[in-house]
């Protein structure tokens, strides 16, 4: 009794230490498919299922604009826990895939089981640190994991959520931007590079993008200003999702609000400050 109250102290330890990093850590945006995460979540699993009657269902799902090892995590901690709760079925099954009422640039990702579910009164507790909704002499766990999952999707700009019903199984979403969903380009309106205009530069940069399939959608801004209402969701922006874009490539030569104050403001304000941005400038001298 006393050894395994250590170790499930220790496991708590372990697992709050883990929590307290991903809310610290500095993420490491990249292309990171959906899909090659889940099956390499899903191999590592399968293997501590000990002989389990589980049917597997991956879906196709997209790239994100993301942190690997992050999302890695994610996707683990979410497929772990329907195993752990169809646990007490005969066959379980286990489903992991993309709703269809996504738009161009965002994709909601599920993962769904048979199991025990769970009463929706009380969903607002599952993603909650220490908060569990079973016994733990039924199901095990230190209830920090869905906490964990709701952290790594926050710090990616998304959103998690349930649904279940009592032992009729659960399903859980998590939405994100797909990848590059938003960026920001300035479009050298009337400008001279190199001695020469070149107003295709716009143009250049989408396709060069879509060659590499990293453009979902592609925000385009004439200069500093109407990106900060474009950031600021004003103006002619005044409509869209207030959500932050996924990456930010930004032109320093920048016409009304120079690129320089525009990064400036990004990185000082608290909302803005995570966005990835890349800077670009040219210059007239070879």
């Amino acid at each position: 009794m006393i050894m395994e109250s250590a170790q499930r102290m220790g496991s708590l330890i372990d697992d709050l230490l883990a929590f307290s990093r991903i809310g610290r850590a500095e993420t490491r945006h990249t292309s990171v498919s959906l899909e090659q995460l889940a099956q390499e979540a899903v191999t590592e699993i399968r293997q501590d299922t000990g002989g389990r009657d589980i049917v597997w269902r991956v879906g196709a799902l997209p790239a994100v604009y993301g942190d690997r090892s992050m999302l890695r995590l994610a996707f683990v901690n979410l497929i772990a826990n329907a195993v752990k709760f169809t646990r007490t079925r005969a066959q379980a099954e286990i489903e992991i895939g993309c709703t269809g009422d996504q738009s161009p640039n965002q994709v909601v990702v599920f993962v769904r089981d048979n199991g025990v579910g769970f009463n929706m009164k009380y969903v607002n507790k599952l993603f909650g640190v220490f908060q569990r909704l079973h016994p733990a002499e039924a199901f095990e766990g230190t209830g920090i994991g869905l906490a964990t999952v709701q952290r790594i999707v926050h710090r990616h700009g998304g959103r998690v959520w349930a649904e279940g019903l009592v032992d009729q199984g659960a399903t859980f979403f998590s939405h994100f931007q797909v990848l590059i969903a938003r960026s920001l380009k300035y479009e050298y309106p009337g400008t001279y590079l190199d001695g020469r205009r070149r107003p295709k530069d716009v143009e250049l940069t989408l396709t060069a993008l879509e060659e590499y399939n990293l453009a979902n959608e592609v925000v385009v801004t004439r200069d500093g200003e109407e990106a900060l209402d474009y950031l600021y969701c004003r103006g002619n922006f005044s409509t869209r999702p207030n959500d932050n874009p996924a990456v930010i490539l930004l032109d320093l030569k920048l016409q009304k609000v120079h690129g320089l104050e525009v990064l400036e403001q990004v990185k000082s304000d608290e909302k803005l400050r995570m966005i990835p941005v890349v800077v670009l400038t040219s210059s007239a001298k070879k």
